[in-house]
């Protein structure tokens, strides 16, 4: 798996049937330049991460992947042909907490 931090540019690109997104993504760890196409998820199994807290409160966390593009141009330098997935994603938090935590009209704990 390969990590970026890089810079886009997106530009959309009309055909005859249909629209499809591109744009220029610079990665900044590999020090190149990349043409991406999103690429449509069809599927998506997203699970949510449990935390138990000491103070009793559990926190439920994922990630979520709300749009993925991939390389046109080129591979990933070095690898064996395959191209740089570009991923973009949300993470999602919430909390189950104690009754004892929960603040009560509006006062502060003190």
């Amino acid at each position: 798996m390969h990590l970026t931090s890089g810079v886009q540019k997106a530009i959309l690109i009309h055909g005859d049937r249909m629209s499809t997104k591109q744009y220029d993504y610079e990665d900044k760890v590999l020090g190149a330049s990349f043409k991406m196409e999103v690429v449509d998820i069809v599927e998506s199994d997203e699970k949510w991460n449990t935390y138990k807290l000491e103070d009793g409160t559990v926190l439920k966390v994922k990630q979520v992947v709300v749009q993925a593009a991939r390389s046109v141009d080129k591979p990933i330098p070095g690898s064996n042909g395959e191209p740089l997935y570009h991923v973009k994603t949300q993470t999602l938090v919430t909390s189950v907490v104690p009754e004892e935590l929960l603040f009560r009209n509006g006062e502060d704990e003190e």
